[in-house]
Parts: C-alpha cells; structure tokens; sequence
C-alpha cells in the first residue's frame, strides 16, 4: 500500500520545511528541493503513489470492460434461456403432453393467463384511464381493470382499443 508511505514522507517533509524556515532556507526553492530530496523519500513515495495510482486506474477499466463482457454473457444466456422454453413448449404442444419427467428435472406445461393488448390508445374508454398523482404527470390506463373487463366481456364482443391476447403456455421446470 502507497498511502501510507506517503502520508509518513508528507509529514516528515512538512517538518523539514519548518526548520528549512527557521534557518531562512524556505524562499530557496532549489536548496528546499535538494533539502527533502536528500532528507525524505517524498519523491519516492510521490512516484509509487502514482505508480499504484496508474495501475488501479486500469484495473478499473479492465473490471467496466469486463463487466460490459459478463452483462452481454448474462443477456445471450437469458434469450437462449427464452428461446429454449418457447421450443419445449412447442414441442410438448405438438406431443399433447402437459407433464414429462426428465433425468435433469421435471418439466410441465401450462396455460398462461390471457394478457390485454392496447391496439390504440386514444380508443380506450374513459373509465379505464387514471389521473395521477401530482408526481407522475400525465394519465395512464389502469391495465388491470382493463384486462377483467376484457375477460368478462361476452363472446364477439369488446372494448374499444384493446383486445385479448392468447396467454400461450408457461413452461415450468422443477429440478431436484
């Protein structure tokens, strides 16, 4: 560690200078130079201070690099994740299976939720619509009380601006 070399030299510097001073030395920048030079490892210490200055800086940057690597990693390793699913579920769709016991776990299939699809904003009634508060500034559609009143709607019929959408399947892996 470079800190506290440092600090040590700082204050060993500090008191040369004052008896630099009291001998009237201090106005010399030259003999005060060679004075803490010759009498201190200040400089030394100055030079692996920003030594170990230069090297956390590119630890930093290598870490952020490497960070950015591990975050793209982590990205693919959750669309193949995503995609990996949607074909067990494909495939356990196409073979009518709703539950098949694996050597690495236990994979099931099941019907998700419908979810309500805004088509278009400016369509939806009223009712649907919620004023903030102060703190968030504009109106937004509480998609909740939309998604029961599409669930409730009769058979043919709808509500302006949103339909509802197949949940599709929800693949649950259990692994013990």
């Amino acid at each position: 560690m470079t800190l506290m070399p440092l600090k040590k030299e700082i204050e060993a510097a500090k008191t040369l200078l004052v008896h630099l001073q009291a001998l009237h030395f201090a106005d010399d920048e030259a003999a005060t130079h060679d004075a803490i030079e010759g009498q201190t490892n200040l400089f030394e210490a100055l030079g692996e201070a920003v030594k170990q200055t230069g090297a956390d800086e590119a630890a930093i940057k290598a870490l952020k690099d490497y960070q950015q690597t591990l975050r793209a990693r982590c990205e693919r390793l959750k669309s193949r994740v995503e995609a990996t699913r949607a074909a067990i579920a494909a495939a356990m769709e196409a073979a009518g299976l709703k539950k098949e016991v694996t050597p690495f776990g236990t994979v099931s299939l099941s019907s998700a939720r419908p979810k309500a699809i805004i088509i278009e904003e400016a369509d939806i009634p009223v009712r649907f619509w919620v004023t903030p508060p102060p703190v968030q500034p504009e109106p937004y559609i509480d998609e909740k009380a939309l998604l029961e009143a599409l669930l409730a709607c009769p058979r043919g019929q709808s509500i302006a601006g949103a339909q509802l959408a197949n949940g599709g399947f929800v693949v649950t892996i259990r692994r013990q």
